[in-house]
């Protein structure tokens, strides 16, 4: 009998799978990409207001290089925001919705962060994936949100 069981099991889960599969569905748009910078105190983690951030394009383009696009401070809750419209999406979605995935391009830009008292951080650049992995959400039809945590040490 309980052969008989694992057999169903094994035999539902395979289908499953397979049916999951065939129904492939890859699409391509736009969307707004609202990235969000949260600057915090390495040892107490509270928000750093007035914090300046700067951003630059990184693109291959020498007319380009290094534009700056950013160039604010954080209000009081240590986040500066900036918004792209138009930023290009992907999404795969299968026929029973277990393998679903949605990404968003990053652009090629670089930030750096300065604040009194603290350590200014070296140039980095935002990452597609693993900051999308750990912190990106889409937060409407149309937009999706990425928070960039930047952690600052006192000096």
């Amino acid at each position: 009998m309980a052969t008989g069981i694992v057999i169903v099991v094994v035999a539902l889960t395979t289908a499953a799978i397979v049916i999951d599969q065939t129904g492939v569905v890859h699409a391509v748009g736009k969307t707004d990409l609202e990235i969000e910078f949260l600057v915090t105190d390495e040892s107490s983690g509270s928000p750093i207001p007035s914090a300046h951030l700067k951003v630059q394009t990184e693109d291959d383009s020498l007319s380009v290089m290094h534009e700056v696009i950013v160039d604010e401070q954080t209000d009081i809750h240590g986040v500066v925001s900036t918004l792209q419209t138009g930023a290009v999406c992907c999404w795969k979605r299968s026929t029973l919705g277990f393998r679903d995935a949605f990404s968003v391009d990053v652009p090629m830009w670089r930030y750096r962060v300065s604040a009194d008292g603290y350590e200014e951080t070296d140039w980095f650049y935002l990452s597609l994936e693993a900051d999308q992995k750990r912190n990106g959400r889409v937060i409407s039809s149309g937009r999706y949100r990425l928070v960039m945590p930047v952690v600052l040490s006192q000096l």
